[in-house]
């Protein structure tokens, strides 16, 4: 048995050709001095890249122990095959870190999940990525922290929220996505649960998303959600990242949660005189002091206004007075 160790933040990138006597159908990928196995051992922010022109990898199966690596990728210029036609690697996590490491892969429709984090090791055979010409240990993207704050005062009801970077990956793009609701979108109490993340994943408007923006920008995530009514909101949030050297992968983080209280204002403005000068039929008033009279509220409270009494200022006419009831709302009143 072979062993290569690819050591702290190491980048290891190879690429297997056609010669011009070639007899395999696969890129071997062997102790060439003995002809047996070899073990590949990736520490903490290391990459290795593992790329052929034929149509997969063949050879004996190779060990891949992974200490915290940024990611592993074995991948074929032929889009049509199984990368690992020929082997089945193992990879044996040796960390205890604090990030999940799933294994992905791409078929010529897109991109597939295999394991959502690796615990202790996991074979990967052909039939476990389908026809998938591309498969990768990699770490998972994750949220530092969600900032979530609420303002309140005259016309303005917001909530400004931003995620905190996470920088252990090597990037080249980042969506943040964010999910706004009136409710908590999923049962239990562990968001961290595969139930509970595709539950967020899946939830709609039905399941009480008033907004759902996604942020496209590596260096800023804040979005500001606006025009809020009064009440507990419940604020999600999840980043998808490219890394450079893995073309056609994005790495999801898990959803994270934040409770938010937008705290209630009432602040409703009213005018209190009101001038009859009109003498001429039409609608009265309406086109000359509709800009004057209006009602409105600034806060983020429904407010419901009634007039129960009208006081008329001396030398006003006596037929000035609220009216009770209308009898046809449709009619036009002179």
């Amino acid at each position: 048995m072979h062993k290569l160790m690819f050591r702290k933040k190491g980048r290891f990138s190879c690429k297997f050709f056609y010669g011009s006597y070639y007899k395999d159908s696969g890129a071997k990928l062997i102790n060439s001095l003995i002809g047996g196995s070899i073990t590949l051992n990736f520490s903490k922010d290391a990459a290795g890249i593992f790329r052929t022109e034929k149509d997969s990898f063949s050879g004996k199966n190779p060990t891949i122990n992974a200490t915290s690596p940024d990611y592993i990728l074995f991948e074929s210029s032929a889009t049509n095959k199984s990368i690992l036609s020929g082997i089945t690697p193992k990879f044996i996590r040796k960390d205890s870190d604090s990030y999940n490491y799933p294994i992905d892969y791409l078929t010529a429709s897109g991109q597939n999940h295999f394991v959502s984090n690796v615990v202790g090791s996991q074979n990967v055979s052909a039939s476990n990525i389908q026809k998938g010409y591309s498969v990768i240990y990699a770490r998972a993207s994750r949220i530092a922290g969600l900032d979530a704050e609420s303002k309140v005062a005259k016309d303005l009801s917001i909530i400004e929220a931003q995620v905190k970077q996470d920088t252990m990956n090597q990037l080249n793009s980042r969506k943040t996505s964010y999910k706004l609701a009136t409710q908590k979108l999923y049962s239990g109490n562990d968001i961290t649960q595969d139930t509970s993340q595709n539950s967020i994943d899946k939830a709609t408007s039905a399941n009480g998303v008033i907004d759902s923006p996604i942020v496209d920008g590596s260096n800023d995530s804040m979005y500001v959600f606006k025009n809020l009514l009064a009440q507990t909101y419940y604020l999600y949030s999840k980043i998808d990242e490219g890394r450079s050297s893995a073309s056609g992968y994005t790495f999801a983080s898990s959803w994270i949660e934040q409770v938010v209280q937008v705290q209630p204002l009432l602040l409703v403005t009213i005018p209190d005189q009101i001038e009859f000068n009109s003498i001429q039929s039409g609608e009265f008033g309406k086109s000359d002091n509709l800009n004057n009279y209006v009602v409105i509220n600034h806060g983020n409270v429904p407010a419901n206004v009634d007039f129960k009494a009208i006081t008329t200022n001396p030398g006003c006419s006596p037929d000035v007075s609220l009216v009770d009831k209308f009898g046809d709302e449709s009619e036009n009143w002179y």
